[in-house]
């Protein structure tokens, strides 16, 4: 009988069955198969962090609620200014940042993984109490994700990630990628091992001076300075913008 069926068919018919149909009708796997995802992007996946050792800088990034507003705002980056100075402490630092519209790189110090996370929680619990008094909001989660870590283990890690965390608004279109422009949300300027003398900003005044406290972030002479025309290389991180 399925042999009469199949004669019935026409080649073209029989060629796209043969296409679009796996060679067992029941199991296995098939194309467009399985439960869709449903965030834009893939989550930190919530595993046991590794290890950390305090030699390591870290770059952090955190990620915004799709409901919350922008966070390339001034009042923003006077809240991220105030908490790289209150939330410093000898187990965790931030020593640079940079904000875009929805989420926040940061490039921190710590001790060992229970520290970071302590560190990383004070920070953003106290930014989001604050963030929401700013914005008129009583209460309402800021964060959409836990946030993701990757140590950083050589000096020419350090000056890509370096040039990734300043330069993400050149990444995003928010500034031209061979513009001699520092980002305006980010602690840029105050970074002193750049190409050429930075001119005076009111802004640099205003953002802490962090002493780093690990090699590979105080000893900027171990790779050569940034330049201001350069962009961001890729992606620093795996799940980072």
């Amino acid at each position: 009988l399925r042999r009469r069926r199949r004669a019935l068919l026409s080649p073209i018919q029989v060629a796209a069955r043969a296409q679009h149909q796996p060679p067992f009708a029941h199991g296995g796997a098939r194309p467009g198969a399985g439960r869709k995802r449903v965030a834009p992007r893939p989550c930190v996946p919530h595993r046991p962090r590794p290890a950390h050792a305090s030699k390591h800088p870290m770059h952090i990034t955190l990620r915004r609620r799709r409901d919350v507003p922008s966070f390339r705002q001034e009042l923003v980056r006077d809240l991220v200014i105030a908490l790289v100075r209150e939330k410093r402490e000898p187990s965790f630092q931030i020593v640079h940042f940079s904000i875009q519209r929805d989420h926040v790189h940061l490039v921190a110090e710590g001790g060992d993984a229970a520290k970071v996370r302590r560190g990383v929680s004070r920070f953003t619990i106290a930014f989001a109490k604050r963030l929401n008094g700013l914005l008129g909001r009583k209460r309402g989660k800021v964060w959409g994700d836990r946030y993701h870590r990757r140590d950083v283990r050589t000096s020419s890690e350090m000056r890509t990630v370096l040039r990734y965390v300043f330069g993400n608004a050149k990444k995003h279109g928010l500034i031209p990628r061979t513009a001699k422009k520092l980002d305006p949300y980010s602690s840029a300027i105050a970074f002193e091992w750049w190409d050429v003398p930075l001119p005076d900003h009111p802004l640099k005044a205003k953002i802490p001076r962090v002493r780093p406290r690990t090699q590979l972030l105080g000893h900027t002479f171990l790779y050569e300075p940034l330049r201001l025309d350069e962009s961001p290389i890729g992606s620093a991180t795996r799940t980072a913008s």
